[in-house]
């Protein structure tokens, strides 16, 4: 499988679709996230209830795109102890996902931002 130059298209029995329920909460991005600020962060718990009945646009894009890279690193099939990098990780929905359904491997987030990664830690401690 050679990915130079070419986006990689997925035939639709290769791709894992992730049974949400089944997820950890903490790991699922609709519900910690809303318009990209963490639940935890100045939200009240009310408000929080109202928002998490409806999956919105950020949440669905964000699960689709842990299934995505889910499917590539299935279909890559990495030896155990492989490592896989995170560039740009923000607070962790993308690799601390991936943590969980691939833990076989090693994971590593890179960010820019001190706070996000400040916030992934304390997500990855919980």
């Amino acid at each position: 499988l050679s990915l130079a130059g070419a986006r990689l298209r997925l035939k639709e029995e290769a791709r894992l679709l992730l049974d949400w329920d089944k997820i950890p909460k903490a790991l699922d991005p609709h519900s910690v996230t809303f318009r990209g600020s963490t639940f935890r962060r100045g939200v009240s718990q009310i408000h929080v209830e109202d928002m998490k009945r409806v999956l919105n646009p950020r949440s669905a894009r964000k699960r689709a795109q842990i299934e995505s890279f889910a499917s590539v690193l299935r279909l890559l099939n990495p030896s155990e102890g492989s490592v896989v990098v995170d560039f740009g990780s923000g607070t962790g929905n993308l690799v601390l996902a991936l943590a969980h359904l691939f833990p076989e491997l090693e994971f590593v987030a890179i960010d820019m931002k001190e706070q996000c990664i400040q916030i992934l830690r304390e997500r990855a401690e919980e």
